[in-house]
């Protein structure tokens, strides 16, 4: 595969002995872009008075793509499309990714513990795994599908019983399909076309169609990331 795009890369001196204001400035720049929180402040709000409406609304402005709230959800049929329309190849490179991913989870899973106290109480930790997580999975320039697997594996590691997944549709109203494979095969319960800070909202303050998580996971750009700090206390959060 060839291409004529060219991509320019920035290089900067820099030392101990020598700072850079170009480097100390990127260093000092403020860890949540202001524009992006006013943005993510606005449609916080939004959903939680508007609920569906105010998703299906903030989805038709920045991604595109017209739905109404019944067809937030993946239907059974779609992921079976996905299924089927995925290579063998990719099916064994998600499938191995997966095992390894699984692999790695179930051997970093805390372990209950109890110690007896000299007046015979007992003391200790019980892990839990959380009822309902939330994974957030960003599909802009390309489909995460790493993303999907990282996230949605480890809530099944942990025996989480409701993992929802949300991803945004393209204009069509369509998720990639091997995006739907790998978030079936890592195993979501509950897939939604619903990207950018309205999927945030909607997982954190739940809606008709979307109900409410109590842990949000998963990476995203600055309004995601400004979204997902505000919502911090009314869910938990990843990192």
């Amino acid at each position: 595969m060839s291409s004529d795009r060219k991509t320019e890369i920035w290089m900067v001196k820099w030392s101990p002995k020598k700072a850079s204001p170009v480097v100390e400035d990127f260093l000092n720049r403020p860890a949540f872009s202001p524009d992006a929180e006013k943005v993510a402040r606005e449609v916080l709000a939004a959903v939680r008075e508007k609920g569906d409406a105010a998703v299906a609304q903030y989805a038709r402005k920045f991604d595109g793509v017209s739905l109404e709230p019944g067809r937030f959800l993946v239907s059974a049929e779609e992921r079976q499309a996905a299924i089927d329309e995925v290579d063998a190849d990719f099916k064994r490179a998600a499938t191995e990714a997966r095992k390894r991913i699984m692999k790695f989870a179930q051997a970093g899973l805390r372990k209950d513990w109890t110690i007896s106290t000299p007046k015979g109480g007992v003391l200790g930790e019980q892990f839990l795994p959380l009822a309902r997580v939330g994974a957030y999975v960003p599909a802009g320039a390309a489909p995460l599908a790493s993303t999907a697997l990282m996230t949605v594996t480890l809530a099944r590691a942990a025996d989480v019983l409701e993992i929802v997944a949300c991803t945004p549709a393209d204009k069509s109203g369509r998720v990639s399909p091997y995006l739907l494979y790998a978030l079936d095969l890592a195993g979501a319960t509950e897939i939604y076309k619903v990207g950018g800070i309205q999927a945030i909202a909607a997982m954190a303050y739940g809606t008709k169609a979307i109900r409410k998580v109590q842990k949000i996971v998963g990476p995203g750009g600055p309004y995601v990331t400004a979204a997902k700090r505000l919502v911090y206390g009314e869910v938990d959060l990843d990192m």
